[in-house]
């Protein structure tokens, strides 16, 4: 995997701006969603819907589903930008560097594939089970978080496009 430095003119930069403030109500939109989910899972365990002796904490367990995503929408292009770094640490709260980023999808990347091949979309079935609700919140935070991943960098490579297809129609209704 390669970091794409910065590189580009005054002309990009100011551009790519206006993006990222044409994007910030979308990216607000996904943090309330997340904010509403991540409550919701809450919700869910004091109810006693989720069994969190066997499955964990809720809103860990779709978390780590989310974020794989992401790092794999990131990396299927083979670069991590930091643009699009920036717009997973903003949405998600982190604050990798795109070299750590790479990193962790050096040591992890096998895991992640098979995660976002398997286990999205049976954590989806899990979640339409348990709740439509809030299993419909969470495939329009993946949507959300995949539309704003890879436009984030203003380039939208082939792979990234079939990324971004696989994972919309692994989450369909």
């Amino acid at each position: 995997m390669s970091l794409e430095e910065g590189g580009r003119t005054d002309h990009e930069r100011g551009s790519l701006m206006k993006d990222w403030e044409r994007g910030e109500a979308e990216r607000e939109g996904f943090r309330l969603n997340y904010e509403k989910f991540l409550n919701a899972c809450d919700a869910q365990e004091l109810e006693g819907k989720w069994d969190v002796e066997t499955n964990g904490e809720m809103d860990a367990w779709f978390a780590n589903d989310l974020i794989c995503a992401v790092i794999r929408l990131i990396a299927a292009d083979g670069r991590f930008s930091i643009e699009e770094v920036k717009y997973l640490n903003d949405a998600l709260g982190f604050s990798y560097t795109a070299e750590e980023l790479s990193e962790v999808y050096r040591l992890s990347g096998e895991r992640i594939e098979y995660m976002f091949e398997r286990e999205i979309p049976e954590s989806m079935e899990v979640l339409r089970k348990l709740d439509p609700g809030l299993a419909e919140l969470y495939r329009t935070m993946m949507l959300q978080i995949c539309d704003l991943i890879i436009v984030s960098d203003g380039k939208i490579a082939d792979e990234e496009r079939q990324a971004a297809e696989r994972l919309r129609s692994m989450i369909r209704k």
